[in-house]
């Protein structure tokens, strides 16, 4: 009965306390000319598929932010090839339509090399467990989405 409980117990602290790094992710500028930025703008629309999911996004391994349904986020970047993963951990999906109720993090390697990058988050679900996968799209398409 010990082991139960303290095993309980670890698995409560374990879901309160996430693993990864919360660390807000500021790219190193130091030196670095205006011109040699990239503005970064993310978008993630409403689906009613993953409406308990809030998608965390990655650049190089530092958190960036946490983004819900019908929210934005931008940053500047240093030109050149960075690495940017969603990941959403467990979440309370109503309906099951991810399986495990989570989502598998997704991995894309972007070579920055204009001035702006637009991309949105969309779910693609699968037999067992969806992704959150960043496209890039048209400044247009991301006005689009962010006006509705």
């Amino acid at each position: 009965m010990v082991f139960i409980r303290n095993l309980l117990f670890l698995l409560c602290a374990f879901s309160l306390f996430s693993c990864a790094s919360d660390e807000a992710y500021q790219p190193d500028l130091t030196g670095v000319s205006t011109s040699s930025l990239s503005q970064v703008s993310v978008v993630r629309p409403a689906d009613l598929l993953t409406v308990s999911h809030g998608v965390q996004l990655h650049v190089d391994g530092k958190f960036v932010d946490k983004i819900w349904h019908d929210e934005t986020v931008s940053f500047d970047d240093v030109r050149g090839m960075h690495e940017f993963e969603t990941s959403v951990g467990l979440s309370f999906g109503v309906p099951n339509i991810t399986g495990y109720n989570g989502a598998r993090a997704y991995e894309i390697n972007l070579q920055f090399n204009k001035e702006k990058y637009f991309f949105k988050i969309e779910f693609n679900p699968s037999l067992l467990v969806g992704q959150h996968i960043l496209s890039e799209i048209t400044e247009e398409e991301f006005n689009s989405l962010v006006n509705k």
